[in-house]
C-alpha cells in the first residue's frame, strides 16, 4: 500500500502546476466573488479527477503488466485508489480552511459552520464522483472510459428526469403523501444519518464492483 501511494504521489508531482492553477483559481473566485464556499467546491471537484490521472498513467505503455510483476494484489491496487481519492480530498479540505482564514483579510470570510458543511458535502459528492469513475476506468481503460462515463452520466440524468416526470403525476403524488409527511417531521440529524448511510452503501458498491472488474482483468 505504501509503495503504491508513493508511486501515485510521485505521479501527481508532475501535475503540481495543474494543482497550483486550481488553487489560484479558487483564490481568485473566492476573493473576487466573495464566496469562498463556492471556490471550495470548485477546487474539490476538479482535484478529485487527479486520482483518474494516476490510473491513466498506470495504463500507459502496458504499465499495468509491469506493475503487477511486483508483489501487489489487484485488491490492494483498487483499495489504494479509493484511499488516494480520500487523501487528496482531505488535502484540498485543509487548503480550503487555510484559504477561508486568509479570505478574512479580504472581507470574503465564509461563516465557519457554513464553510465546514460545504467542505464535508463537497468532499462526499466528489468521492461519489470518483466512485463512479474508478470502476469505469478500470473496466474500459483511459481511451474508452471517456465515452463510457458520458453514457453512464447520460443514463443517470435520463433516469432522474424520468423519476421527475413520474413524481409530477397526480396519482403518484397522492401515493407519496405519507412519505412526504414523514420527511417533514424528520430532524436535521436524521437527514444527515440517512445521507451518510446512503453514501456509505454507494461507496461500498463501487469498491465491490471495482474489485470484481479488476479480478477479471488480465494484463
Amino acid at each position: 500500500m505504501k509503495g503504491l501511494l508513493i508511486k501515485d504521489f510521485r505521479i501527481l508531482l508532475h501535475q503540481k502546476t495543474t494543482f497550483l492553477i486550481i488553487v489560484l483559481l479558487g483564490i481568485f473566485m473566492g476573493t473576487n466573488g466573495g464566496n469562498i464556499s463556492f471556490s471550495m467546491g470548485y477546487m474539490m471537484f476538479v482535484s478529485a479527477t487527479l486520482t483518474i490521472t494516476t490510473i491513466s498513467y498506470d495504463y500507459f505503455e502496458k504499465g499495468m503488466s509491469f506493475l503487477f510483476t511486483f508483489p501487489i494484489s489487484k485488491k490492494l491496487y483498487v483499495v489504494e485508489k479509493y484511499l488516494l481519492s480520500l487523501l487528496i480530498g482531505l488535502v484540498v479540505a485543509v487548503v480550503g480552511f487555510v484559504l477561508n482564514f486568509a479570505a478574512g483579510f479580504f472581507g470574503a470570510l465564509a461563516p465557519w459552520d457554513e464553510f465546514a458543511v460545504t467542505v464535508v458535502a463537497t468532499l462526499a459528492v466528489a468521492l461519489l464522483m470518483i466512485a463512479l469513475y474508478i470502476p469505469v476506468y478500470i473496466k474500459c481503460g483511459p481511451e474508452k472510459s471517456r465515452v463510457a462515463i458520458l453514457i453512464v452520466i447520460g443514463a443517470i440524468a435520463a433516469v432522474g428526469y424520468l423519476a421527475y416526470l413520474v413524481i409530477k403525476v397526480e396519482a403518484v403524488q397522492k401515493m407519496l403523501m405519507p412519505l412526504a409527511g414523514v420527511l417533514e417531521n424528520m430532524t436535521a440529524g436524521q437527514f444527515i444519518a440517512i445521507g451518510v448511510a446512503i453514501w456509505a452503501v454507494l461507496m461500498v458498491i463501487s469498491v465491490v464492483v471495482s474489485l470484481r472488474i479488476m479480478e477479471k482483468k488480465e494484463f
